[in-house]
């Protein structure tokens, strides 16, 4: 781990979800593993309105707060092709297509496309006239491993390829473990994970090179990094296609990202210990 509290934050996630676990009733129907397991062909589409208040952070280019679109969605056919788009799930963020090759008796086994870094912009200097420097979103190649185990859910992702050609392959391996409960009518959940970035991944988005280096900006080169991450949530289903929800999310940046340059500048007044947090509230339509 890249700080001691990270290694806590880690600790306090795993201990969480250990307590949810043993106190757990029925499994959740609209729970993490039902939507990402979904039958070996078919799928579903939950779109949302809502509101998301998230704290500001270069690392994640978080904004703060606003009315905001939700998408969860899934669909797989009956030779193995399928397609995912999530905006809001830290468990399976972004967009995926892949094929399903090995189902094992509760495991499902994928070569799959995952998001390993979005697209980034920070502001600079060059050639003594302001500039942004823009960096690209990265997918990646991988496989991916999702274990069932009644309200359990445990997933392991490994991509070594990246179609960003703007640097040379590195590789983003994540692993996460989500458990979910029933209380009444309230379908809870809660999840905590780790995200590894290699170097070239880091150092493409955070590492400032000598050639565009200023006073306000200095040469950094950055190192690999551990994101240390927890999210829970709570549905309630209104009618048989409505549901409410709402969500938190938290994640800790590796001191790799933080020490960047541009990341402390922008980071400095309102978030300096680098951290990324979210609460979102939404009414989705499931179909």
């Amino acid at each position: 781990m890249n700080s001691i509290y990270a290694r806590a934050w880690l600790r306090v996630s795993l201990v969480s979800l250990l307590v949810l676990s043993s106190h757990s009733g029925f499994a959740a129907q609209e729970s993490m593993q039902s939507e990402d397991d979904e039958a070996l062909e078919g799928g579903f589409v939950k779109l949302g309105l809502g509101y998301r208040a998230s704290t500001p952070n270069r690392a994640r280019d978080h904004q703060g707060s606003g009315a905001s679109a939700f998408i969860n969605a899934r669909y797989q056919l009956a030779n193995g092709l399928f397609a995912e788009l999530t905006n809001y799930r830290m468990l399976n963020d972004g967009t995926r297509v892949g094929y399903n090759f090995y189902n094992p008796d509760g495991w499902n086994f994928d070569v799959i496309t995952l998001k390993a870094h979005q697209s980034l912009d920070f502001p600079g200097w060059q050639n003594n006239k302001p500039t942004v420097h823009y960096r690209k979103s990265t997918q990646m190649l991988g496989v991916r491993a999702t274990g069932s185990f009644n309200k359990t859910t445990v997933q392991f992702s490994w991509a070594p390829y990246s179609f960003n050609r703007e640097y040379d392959d590195g590789m983003f391996a994540s692993l996460w473990v989500d458990q979910s409960f029933q209380y009444k009518n309230w379908q809870l959940y809660a999840n905590t994970g780790l995200v590894y970035r290699s170097e070239e991944i880091i150092n493409y988005y955070f590492g400032v090179p000598k050639e565009i280096a200023t006073y306000m900006f200095p040469a950094y080169s950055t190192s690999s990094g551990t994101e240390v991450s927890a999210e829970i949530g709570a549905l309630y289903p209104i009618s048989q296609h409505w549901m409410f929800e709402t969500y938190f999310k938290y994640s800790h940046m590796p001191r790799s990202i933080n020490n960047s340059p541009w990341v402390a500048m922008f980071n400095r007044a309102e978030n300096r210990d680098g951290h990324v947090s979210e609460l979102g509230i939404l009414v989705s339509f499931v179909f």
